[in-house]
C-alpha cells in the first residue's frame, strides 16, 4: 500500500511531465499493477493520463491521445464527486478528449468539488490548471470538432461563449496571483480564436519582454500548428498571418534583415513589417518575387505545403545560389568552369604550403 501512495504523491508532485519523465513512470505504475492481487483503479486512471499524453505531446498523435482517454471521461461523467488525484489526473489530459461538452461536464464538475471541499492554495493551482488547459480544448474545438461552421452555428456559438468564459475567470485569477506570463500565453489563445492577428504578435512580444523562452517558443508553436493545419477554416488575417510569419522564418534563416529584403523588393521597411505581421495580405506576383528571394517555394509560403525542404540554410550558400539562379545559361557554365578552376589553383596552393612548412628528417 505505501508503494501504492507513493506512485499517487509523485504523480501529484509532477510539474509537467515530459519524455524524459513519462517512459519511466509509466514502466514503474505498469510494474506495480502486474505485481499486485488487488485492483488499483486510481493508479490505472494515471496510467491512462500518461499514455494519452505520451501520444499527444511526444508521438504527435493526437486521435490516439483521444481514444485513450475517452473511457477515463465516460467514468468521471458517472461520478457525482471527483477525489483530488482524479482531478489532476484529468486536469492534465482536459484538451485530449474531442468531445468539448463532456471536457466542460468534467472541468466544471472538478473546479466545483475544488471550491467546495478545498481552499488551500495548492489547489487553487489546480483550478488554475484546468482553466488554462480548457482554453487550449475551446481552441481545438473551434478548429477542429466544428467540421461545418456554416451547419453548425449555434454549436460555434456555444464554443465562444466557454471559451470567453474560460478565458475571463483564467486572466481574473493571473492578476489575483501576478502570473503576466500565463496570462499572455492565453490572452494569444484568445487573439488566435478572434482572429486577432495584432494582438497575436503583441502577446508574444510580451512573452519575450518577460523573458519567457519556453513559454514564447511553446506559444509561437501553438500558433503556427493552428496556422498549417486548420488550412480550410482559416479567416483570411490568419492566413496572412500564416504567410507573414513564413516569410520572416525563411528571410531569418539565411540571415537577411528586413531592411535588405524591403530593399530587394523595392519596398520601404514599413511594408515588409506589414506582410510579416499579417496586417496586409501579398498579392501572388509578390509571393513568387520573394519566394526567390529567399530560395524557397511559394507552396511553402502559402500554406499549401508544411515542409521547407529545398531553402538553402547558409547566409553565404544562399548569395551563391541567388547569383547563379540568376544567370543565363551560358553564365552558369562560365561560373562553374571558373570555380572548379579557382579550388583547383586553391588546392594546390594549399598542398605546396604544407610541404614547406614540414621539416626534412634529419639523415642517420
Amino acid at each position: 500500500m505505501d508503494i501504492r501512495n507513493d506512485l499517487a504523491n509523485e504523480f501529484l508532485g509532477l510539474r509537467g511531465i515530459n519524455a524524459a519523465k513519462i517512459e519511466p513512470f509509466i514502466k514503474k505504475i505498469e510494474a506495480y499493477i502486474s505485481s499486485e492481487n488487488e485492483p488499483a483503479p486510481e493508479l490505472e486512471r494515471i496510467l491512462l493520463t500518461l499514455k494519452a499524453y505520451r501520444e499527444s505531446y511526444i508521438s504527435n498523435d493526437f486521435a490516439k491521445s483521444s481514444e485513450i482517454v475517452a473511457p477515463l471521461f465516460e467514468w468521471a461523467k458517472t461520478q457525482k464527486t471527483l477525489e483530488y488525484l482524479d482531478i489532476v489526473a484529468l486536469g492534465f489530459v482536459l484538451a485530449h478528449t474531442q468531445d468539448y461538452k463532456l471536457a466542460n461536464e468534467v472541468a466544471q464538475k472538478s473546479i466545483d468539488t475544488l471550491q467546495r471541499e478545498h481552499t488551500d492554495k495548492k489547489y487553487k493551482s489546480k483550478i488554475f490548471m484546468i482553466y488554462m488547459n480548457m482554453t487550449y480544448r475551446m481552441l481545438r474545438a473551434k478548429y477542429y470538432d466544428i467540421k461545418d461552421i456554416v451547419k453548425q452555428k449555434a454549436e460555434l456559438r456555444e464554443i465562444e461563449v466557454l471559451f470567453n468564459s474560460y478565458v475571463k475567470l483564467f486572466i481574473a485569477m493571473c492578476e489575483e496571483h501576478d502570473f503576466p506570463i500565463h496570462k499572455a500565453v492565453v490572452q494569444t489563445r484568445q487573439a488566435l480564436f478572434n482572429s486577432d492577428c495584432e494582438k497575436i504578435f503583441s502577446n508574444l512580444e510580451k512573452l519575450k519582454e518577460l523573458n519567457a523562452t519556453d513559454w514564447y517558443k511553446t506559444t509561437k508553436d501553438e500558433v503556427e500548428e493552428y496556422l498549417c493545419h486548420f488550412n480550410d477554416k482559416l479567416t483570411t488575417p490568419l492566413r496572412n498571418l500564416r504567410t507573414g510569419m513564413r516569410i520572416k522564418k525563411s528571410r531569418l534563416a539565411i540571415g537577411m534583415t528586413a531592411g535588405e529584403l524591403a530593399g530587394r523588393l523595392d519596398l520601404n521597411h514599413s511594408q515588409v513589417n506589414a506582410y510579416e505581421s499579417g496586417e496586409r495580405g501579398m498579392r501572388p506576383t509578390r509571393l513568387v518575387q520573394v519566394a526567390d528571394i529567399l530560395g524557397c517555394s511559394v507552396t511553402y509560403l502559402s500554406g499549401e505545403e508544411d515542409a521547407q525542404s529545398t531553402q538553402v540554410k547558409d547566409p553565404l550558400m544562399h548569395r551563391i545560389y541567388q547569383v547563379y539562379r540568376n544567370a543565363t545559361e551560358a553564365d552558369k557554365k562560365y561560373l562553374l568552369d571558373h570555380a572548379q578552376r579557382y579550388l583547383k589553383h586553391a588546392k594546390q596552393l594549399r598542398m605546396e604550403s604544407l610541404g614547406d612548412n614540414l621539416e626534412e628528417e634529419p639523415e642517420e
